[in-house]
């Protein structure tokens, strides 16, 4: 992006943005404990359910969540403010780093036999 940002500062968006990944589980843990069961989506997974859950579409919904996205967003704005170009430059790169991550994750899923994983 052309800016001097600094590893502290990357780090210090990085942790600003995690809060939100415990607020998630603030939540999802009573659910869990409730339902007796580990395995509580807050994902656009809850949609699919009726779907293959080896598919391409499933594994890409189980990564897609609320508190996903609103955490990618506030790293974004943060990196963005910390390392002095637009906001809208850095939400963009954040949520295209994850879209290959996730991808490529996926992809990759394939070839680890489901016992392992």
């Amino acid at each position: 992006m052309g800016s001097g940002l600094s590893f502290l500062s990357s780090l210090t968006a990085v942790a600003y943005a995690n809060v939100i990944s415990l607020l998630a589980f603030i939540i999802k843990a009573p659910i869990q404990i409730l339902a007796k069961n580990p395995q509580v989506q807050t994902s656009f997974a809850l949609f699919l359910q009726k779907m293959d859950h080896e598919s391409f579409l499933y594994r890409f919904a189980t990564q897609a969540d609320f508190f996903t996205f609103w955490s990618l967003y506030v790293l974004g704005i943060g990196l963005a403010i910390m390392g002095g170009f637009e906001k809208k430059k850095g939400v963009l790169l954040t949520y295209i780093v994850w879209l290959v991550w996730t991808v490529v994750y996926i992809s990759f899923l394939r070839f680890i036999p489901s016992v392992a994983r």
